[in-house]
C-alpha cells in the first residue's frame, strides 16, 4: 500500500496499490480513479511538488 499527501501537510489524501517496483526504485502503482496500471509515481510528483508519499508493506 502506497498513501499520498498530495500538498505535504501530513494528512493522508489518496490510497493506492503499488504494483511493481523495477530497478533504481521505479516504484508503479495502479489506480481506479483513473483507470491506470503500472503508472510511474514520477508523474505524481511532476503535478504535486510538496507530495509526500508512505509506503506500508503487506505480508
Amino acid at each position: 500500500m502506497m498513501y499520498m499527501d498530495f500538498d505535504g501537510n501530513g494528512s493522508v489524501d489518496h490510497a493506492t496499490i503499488i504494483s511493481s517496483i523495477q530497478s533504481g526504485w521505479n516504484i508503479k502503482y495502479a489506480g481506479h480513479t483513473s483507470p491506470r496500471y503500472d503508472e510511474p509515481i514520477s508523474g505524481v510528483f511532476k503535478k504535486n511538488k510538496k507530495c509526500k508519499m508512505k509506503v506500508v508493506l503487506l505480508k
